[in-house]
């Protein structure tokens, strides 16, 4: 299947290549790429020294991220919260909004930004230590395509050999760019009591959560909340919605919410109806939709005492009368 994808993304290039000659276009080459690859979706970064290290008492200062979207989906108003402790600094504006587009077969990467946060430090008497985190919550979805073969012959009358296709019993998948894919496939053909040439074929898929965050149904701005992190048994967490094609017809899929175990792996059964006079293959189209949030680790920093401060003064005075 993968050789057919780049068969395919090999003909494109040779297509736009020769409408650019046919144009005028001098001839050149435009690369084309399969976006279908990898297992994230947002990737945020910390940017160097924001914030920095250490922070004087009452001090403006600057938080940053670097946010790429590294998978084949667009992202929309994706939330990004900054988490802190609010009695050790005071900043403008938590949540953040960006939008970024995905890979694509013109684009090799998806498109970045730098996310910007104005804090100050609070006014403290003592020298203090405090963290920063940022936590990301935004709708996804992947898209996995996969030819099947349709084989009617339900006896075995034609020999392997001549067929233009064979039957698989279960198909291995890679990342499908976007951090939740199907990594398996059991297709199942089901003939017609009545007919050879028509059936139902039906799917067992496995559904996986591979790029280290949580997944859900619930809206983006409504995660990104901290009331919701105690939350484990709500049943819009750990789900993905499903929904796909197969010979131009759409599939049934039981449940249409796949839940996903602690081993953040789920199955559901899909099926469509198939009619054919001899083996050919068709592919299969799926959809998964969900709410993803991660969590960048958080750093630490340290609020010093401004020197020559008064809160500096009576500290040291405080020191030297406990010494004496």
């Amino acid at each position: 299947m993968i050789q057919k994808k780049l068969a395919l993304l090999v003909l494109l290039t040779i297509f736009i290549t020769g409408c650019d000659t046919f144009f005028g276009g001098g001839g050149g080459t435009i690369e084309v790429y399969d976006p279908y690859h990898g297992t994230q979706g947002l990737a945020v970064t910390w940017l160097e020294n924001m914030p920095p290290k250490e922070i004087y008492a009452g001090n403006q200062f600057n938080i940053g991220v670097k946010v790429e979207n590294m998978g084949a989906h667009d992202l929309t108003d994706a939330v990004l919260l900054l988490t802190h402790n609010p009695a050790d600094a005071k900043v403008t504006n938590v949540r953040k909004n960006t939008n970024l587009t995905g890979k694509s077969s013109v684009q090799k990467y998806g498109e970045s930004d730098a996310i910007f946060w104005d804090a100050t430090a609070a006014a403290i008497n003592e020298v203090r230590s405090t963290s920063f985190g940022v936590m990301a919550c935004y709708e996804y979805q992947t898209y996995m395509f996969e030819d099947i073969c349709i084989d009617p012959d339900k006896y075995g009358q034609k020999m392997a050999e001549i067929k233009s296709c064979k039957s698989i019993d279960v198909i291995s998948l890679e990342s499908q760019g976007a951090p939740v894919v199907v990594t398996m496939i059991k297709p199942t053909t089901v003939f017609d009591s009545k007919s050879d040439k028509s059936g139902i074929m039906q799917f067992d898929l496995t559904i996986q959560n591979v790029g280290g965050g949580d997944v859900g149904i619930v809206g983006p701005n409504t995660w990104c909340s901290a009331f919701l992190d105690t939350i484990t048994d709500n049943l819009d967490f750990n789900v993905v919605r499903i929904s796909g094609t197969f010979m131009g017809q759409a599939i049934t899929c039981v449940p249409s919410l796949v839940y996903l175990d602690d081993g953040n792996e789920g199955n559901v059964v899909c099926q469509a109806k198939w009619q054919a006079d001899k083996e050919f293959e068709t592919p299969l189209y799926i959809n998964l939709g969900y709410t993803y949030k991660q969590v960048l680790e958080p750093v630490d920093v340290t609020i010093k005492i401004i020197p020559g401060s008064l809160s500096e003064t009576q500290t040291t005075d405080a020191g030297k009368t406990l010494n004496n």
